[in-house]
């Protein structure tokens, strides 16, 4: 016979030990299968070509992308009514492709790019529930 608490502890690690790190390596997949496919841009100057022409769906900053970098892009994401999402810092954005840092990266619409949104969404969902609790 199990009591909450324990249910509760285990629920945790479950959720931190599996649920997160399985939804974090799909994320990865996800990026890699986009810029493969090339439905993910890199760097500003595609990124904004992109947004220009009215085919960007996503735009990705990284975490710790400068203050102004951050104000332009979630300003350019709000007028053309874009979610402006990101949970990785510029070296892993940059690392992951075999380039330089990335800053600024952007979705084409599609399927990938819907996945990646949902993505995104589970593990903010289940990292701040981690953090509540």
């Amino acid at each position: 016979k199990h009591d909450a608490a324990e249910l509760a502890d285990n629920t945790q690690s479950f959720v931190r030990e599996i649920v997160l790190p399985g939804l974090k390596k799909r994320y990865t997949e996800c990026l890699l299968a986009g810029f493969q496919s090339h439905q993910l841009l890199l760097g500003s100057d595609s990124v904004e070509e992109a947004a220009k022409s009215d085919a960007l769906a996503c735009y990705i900053l990284a975490t710790d992308a400068s203050p102004s970098t951050t104000q332009k892009y979630r300003s350019n994401a709000e007028r053309k009514k874009l979610p402006c999402i990101g949970l990785e810092t510029r070296a892993f954005y940059g690392q992951l492709f075999g380039k330089s840092d990335k800053v600024v990266l952007g979705w084409l619409s599609g399927a990938l790019c819907d996945e990646f949104m949902s993505l995104e969404m589970s593990i903010r969902h289940f990292e701040e529930t981690l953090s509540v609790e």
